[in-house]
């Protein structure tokens, strides 16, 4: 999280109008049932508090998209805890492409997403999983 608001502090030094980024995550593969444990929820839930606590000014919006339907209702029992412009910042899409490509569509170009997403920006790192 440092690194990211780095990067935006560093854009914004730059570009001079550059004030809070998206983070974006694809949710693609992931299955609870395999990548959750019971004893780590207390961890994942006070990485997100702590992330909100000290890191607001950094991210604009929090989305996730191809968010298992579990993922969607564990954030609905605890959207109660949050705040309201926690609420407002995060955004939880399910595999319905359709849907979180409009979405997408909204805050990000095309150019600046990678393939698995909708667009065709391929990151240093990402060659080999798009190599013809």
């Amino acid at each position: 999280m440092d690194d990211l608001c780095g990067l935006v502090q560093k854009l914004g030094e730059q570009y001079g109008n550059v004030t809070r980024g998206h983070l974006l995550g694809n949710m693609e593969g992931f299955n609870p049932l395999q990548h959750v444990c019971i004893r780590c929820i207390p961890l994942v839930i006070k990485n997100v508090f702590g992330y909100f606590d000290h890191f607001p000014e950094c991210v604009d919006k929090a989305i996730s998209v191809n968010s298992p339907a579990s993922f969607e209702v564990a954030l609905d029992i605890g959207r109660p805890l949050l705040t309201e412009a926690m609420r407002k910042r995060m955004f939880v899409y399910g595999t319905n492409k359709k849907v979180w490509m409009e979405a997408l569509k909204k805050g990000f170009d095309l150019d600046q997403l990678p393939p698995s997403l909708g667009g065709t920006k391929i990151y240093k790192g990402m060659e080999k999983e798009y190599d013809d």
